[in-house]
């Protein structure tokens, strides 16, 4: 699991690991090239904020290449909020919708984790 440059490093670290369970990649770009995204070994699971547009610009490609080679990739955009909203979700002064954010991403965490045997 990472976050903005971790994110997109959690997602290139599928592509060099084998025997991941899951890689959970918040708000991080993926790999560049397709047969990178042919070495993803684990499903990957995608957490973005709607207004974070230079992130969210990689998902539809990135969803295609990873459908035509049998990589799972779901993906979940979080309402009215930006790049880098878990950091925002404990900020006392940040808009409701960062607090609402970070704990339905919390919730999915866990669910994710709690999946995996």
């Amino acid at each position: 699991m990472g976050f903005c440059w971790g994110g997109s490093q959690t997602f290139r670290f599928t592509t060099n690991s084998s025997g991941l369970a899951a890689a959970l990649v918040f708000y991080g770009s993926p790999p560049s090239d397709e047969a990178a995204i042919q070495a993803i070994s684990a499903p990957v699971h995608g957490f973005y904020g709607e207004n974070d547009e230079r992130i969210n610009a990689t998902i539809p490609d990135t969803k295609k290449l990873m459908a035509q080679h049998g990589k799972p990739y779901d993906v979940e955009i979080y309402d009215g909020v930006g790049h880098a909203f878990m950091r925002r979700a404990d900020d006392p002064d940040s808009p409701p919708e960062y607090r609402a954010a970070g704990d339905a991403a919390w919730e999915r965490v866990k669910r994710v984790l709690g999946g995996i045997e």
